[in-house]
């Protein structure tokens, strides 16, 4: 182990659910073994109503996490705006609070959103001294502006300004796709991608694992073509087209293909009630399953669906469990869908206003025996351990390690699948 002393900063973390908290789950994962780790993480609540696990505490349980976990305080995640905004400020102070009792860390990581933990991260460096890493997995306040939460005014340019002079501030700066670099770089001193992905590893072990669901959820499953969104119900998504698909599969009595929406969200309850107006017997609704469960619920469905609204050429982080689960992906996204997944033959682009090609789609994938299984290569790809190495390699860059004092550090991608390699220059982050 390095001797690096590491503060990670998040708004979400396990036994939270979602793509946020199992992401920056899987890095404290990663970096436990590379450095001193400490995780300041808000006491669980999304997406139950109210928090569990008691109040502000030092987490000792798991002893054998290999990092310390400091929990604290966060309002439960609201659908009033206001509420959410005052939380995320409350939740940012908080951290600043609890990292000025920890003893001094050589770097601190941020994760946003939310946007305002970059403004404790500078706080930290003027104060303890401490260089940050900020890692951008929404770009704020631009996302609220193609939400249309916030306008051109004054309230976004005083966001804005403050957005760029985070980015000066601090040593790195990780945005997830290309588009985002474009408009972070021209204020970041050091701007890399990191793209999303998932934790191979041990997805493939919790895919072993009994489904979290009833045995007439899971009969559902063996006995249908089933057709799953697994996130967030809310503005970014569009999934209008998957009920019209539902509806006319209905009027048409093609009952094998049931759509499975699994999640919570501000739009869930007008899409049960959409449902509820259209008696469609084949759309169903199911609570949040946790993360350490959802791998071995995706291995019995056949397609994964998705929509964005917004955020152009970002890729969600469902999709690569979709793949990791051998799911053939069915997919509307604003902008350019990255040539690599088009490429695998397990990626499907869709317009969502065109209702014929996306049931075409559907029952061409129907008519196969099984999916097939996603290529090696693409699983290597998507592989979040081989992002995490990368961004390590530009962390001990910045605290002056040669790259022969961590080669013992870096290891082997194991996957748990042999004889994945990559194409010399096939692939570029």
């Amino acid at each position: 182990m390095l001797d690096v002393k590491l503060l990670i900063l998040t708004q979400y973390f396990p036994p939270e659910i979602g793509a946020a908290a199992e992401r920056i789950g899987s890095l404290a994962r990663f970096l436990r073994s590379r450095c001193e780790l400490t995780v300041i993480a808000p006491v669980p609540s999304y997406p139950w109503e109210h928090v569990i696990d008691g109040y502000e505490q030092r987490d000792s349980s798991e002893s054998n996490r290999g990092y310390e976990l400091v929990r604290c305080y966060k309002i439960p995640k609201s659908k009033n705006l206001f509420v959410r905004l005052f939380s995320e400020v409350a939740y940012a102070a908080n951290c600043l609070r609890h990292a000025l009792r920890l003893s001094r860390h050589d770097m601190v990581l941020v994760s946003s959103p939310s946007f305002f933990l970059g403004v404790t991260a500078v706080v930290l460096k003027y104060i303890l001294k401490s260089e940050f890493i900020l890692d951008i997995r929404d770009l704020y306040p631009a996302s609220l502006q193609h939400a249309g939460l916030l306008t051109n005014g004054p309230v976004l340019r005083a966001l804005q300004r403050m957005e760029h002079k985070i980015y000066r501030q601090a040593r790195l700066v990780t945005v997830v796709n290309h588009v985002w670099m474009k408009e972070v770089k021209p204020h970041g001193r050091n701007v890399i991608t990191i793209p999303n992905g998932v934790d191979l590893e041990a997805f493939l072990r919790e895919s072993e694992a009994p489904p979290a669901i009833s045995d007439d959820q899971q009969q559902l499953l063996a006995d249908h073509f089933a057709i799953v969104f697994v996130g967030n119900l809310g503005m970014f998504y569009d999934n209008s087209l998957y009920l019209k698909a539902a509806k006319h599969f209905s009027d048409n009595a093609e009952r094998n293909y049931q759509f499975i929406f699994i999640g919570e969200g501000s739009f869930k309850l007008a899409l049960q009630r959409s449902v509820e107006r259209e008696n469609l017997p084949n759309v169903h609704f199911w609570d949040p399953i946790p993360n350490h469960q959802l791998a071995a619920v995706l291995k019995q469905c056949s397609v994964g669906i998705v929509a964005l609204q917004f955020l152009e050429d970002n890729v969600p982080n469902k999709i690569y469990e979709y793949l990791a689960a051998d799911l053939d992906v069915v997919a509307c996204l604003p902008g350019e869908m990255p040539y690599y997944l088009i490429d695998s033959g397990k990626v499907f682009e869709h317009n969502n206003t065109d209702l014929d090609s996306f049931l075409n789609r559907l029952r061409l994938l129907a008519a196969r025996d099984r999916p097939h299984p996603t290529p090696a290569d693409i699983l290597y790809k998507i592989s979040r351990e081989r992002h995490f190495k990368r961004l390590w390699r530009h962390i001990t860059k910045l605290e002056g390690y040669s790259s022969e004092s961590v080669a013992d550090y870096q290891g082997k991608v194991d996957l748990s699948i042999k004889n994945i390699t990559e194409p010399v220059g096939s692939y570029h982050n």
